[in-house]
């Protein structure tokens, strides 16, 4: 076959155009990790820690940006990868099928370019789905050529009835297709098993903080809160998004009903109204209420001094997975006030490193959350233990050991495809094909393909 019809041959045997010319590092094995969007969403960052504790134990690392072409650099993970994708056109984030559980999925009958994506996505040592559905229909193909699957799930949604929702249930119809589950909390492994995902295939990850502390940063933080500060007005934080599902017009109750009962503390409020789910301008009605409203930090020094000005955190979410923000929060001794929703129990311990509201209906979280807040406000001397028990609970945890288990399977399941294609190359192959050159995918056919 003539070298230039090298790659029509490639193309045609994994059934995708164009090929990556995936260029493995000698002795790497290859890891791609997908994403919808790569933001400063919790999801986003669990798969950056997840990537960074991947390359610390020999990965090569390709980030696929694939439902937008920007990225929002975190300063904590700006290291974490080796190369990064972007897929220009955006793919969409949900399909319309309902026709698993009357959920949704996207299904081989979609628009996507299958061609594009497979091309893209094929060769990987490991491919690590998080919540990017239209990867789902490919994913057994992958698995065929020898590539190696996980998804990664966080949260199961609600619908505005209260239906369970989202990401997990196309995941579970693809089931069969996964060599391996990861989820953010013990909750959601028990809840895949509930739908017949095996508990050996489900790796708990343990969510931590997406950065870390300066020990000097975080020792003027804590002299600060140890100091007695019996006349001093508590303060509040609020940080995420201002919409239904974090609770916000929870918060705003609950803070009118501390006002009204003239309870003295200072309140902020740092996040946007990012998805405009009600016709009420939350960040005006805050504002109403004595709220210091700010727009979104993303930065660990933002975030650090946000939280160091803290006594409070406070999450009315209706539902959540497990939120990272707590385990930021519990790092520099703010203490957690949030519903009992999800995986939140998993993060805090009732009474020892955070209060946790357990309440169904909206009226009896209000009065709950701002029973505590006046409780705390009134009597200063309960933080102190609470915040205690946020620095014990936050000193023992690490990605590191969080990702531990599923980093062994990998060291076991995962093949090295770099080694077995580097050994069927003689010394003057490898010299023909320079790295320089390989700008067309035909030139990494010889040399990264397992086909």
């Amino acid at each position: 076959m003539p070298y230039g019809d090298l790659h029509k041959a490639l193309r045609k045997e994994i059934g995708g155009s164009p090929v990556l010319p995936l260029g493995h590092s000698e002795g790497k094995r290859t890891v791609a990790l997908l994403v919808p969007n790569a933001s400063f969403g919790g999801a986003e960052k669990v798969v950056y820690a997840a990537a960074r504790e991947l390359k610390a134990a020999g990965y090569e690392t390709h980030l696929f940006v694939l439902g937008t072409s920007r990225m929002d650099v975190i300063d904590e993970f700006d290291s974490s990868f080796d190369h990064i994708h972007f897929w220009d056109a955006g793919i969409p984030a949900w399909g319309g099928s309902g026709s698993f559980l009357g959920q949704d999925f996207i299904a081989e009958e979609h628009t996507v370019d299958w061609e594009a994506l497979k091309g893209q996505l094929s060769g990987f040592d490991l491919v690590i789905n998080n919540h990017v559905m239209a990867v789902h229909p490919l994913i057994a193909r992958l698995r065929s050529e020898g590539t190696r699957t996980a998804c990664y799930l966080h949260v199961v949604d609600n619908t505005a009835f209260k239906r369970p929702a989202g990401q997990p249930f196309a995941a579970i119809a693809h089931e069969h297709c996964y060599d391996a589950f990861l989820t953010c909390s013990e909750q959601l492994k028990i809840y895949l098993h509930s739908y017949g995902v095996p508990h050996e295939k489900v790796f708990a990850v343990a969510n931590g903080a997406s950065f870390s502390v300066p020990p000097k940063v975080l020792a003027e933080v804590l002299a600060v809160r140890r100091i007695e500060r019996k006349g001093d007005r508590l303060r509040l934080l609020y940080m995420g998004r201002l919409d239904q599902q974090k609770g916000i017009d929870r918060l705003a109750a609950t803070l009118a009903e501390l006002r009204a009962s003239n309870v003295p503390f200072d309140a902020r409020a740092i996040g946007g109204e990012i998805l405009a789910d009600s016709s009420v301008s939350w960040s005006e009605r805050l504002k109403d209420l004595g709220v210091d409203v700010r727009p979104p930090v993303f930065a660990s020094k933002d975030l650090i001094k946000a939280l160091g000005w803290a006594d409070v955190l406070v999450m009315p979410s209706r539902w959540e997975g497990a939120p990272l923000m707590i385990a930021e929060a519990q790092q520099l001794g703010c203490v957690p006030i949030t519903t009992a929703v999800g995986a939140v129990d998993e993060l805090i311990s009732d009474g020892e490193d955070g209060i946790l509201i357990d309440a169904a209906s909206d009226p009896q979280v209000v009065r709950g959350m701002a029973r505590i807040i006046e409780e705390v406000a009134y009597n200063r001397e309960r933080l102190a233990p609470l915040m205690e028990g946020c620095i014990r609970t936050a000193a023992r945890r690490s990605w590191a050991s969080s990702f531990s288990d599923f980093i062994a399977w990998s060291d076991r399941s995962v093949k090295n495809s770099s080694l077995s294609a580097l050994r069927g190359l003689s010394c003057s192959s490898r010299r023909q094909i320079p790295w320089s050159r390989r700008s067309a995918d035909c030139q990494a056919a010889s040399l990264n393909r397992k086909v």
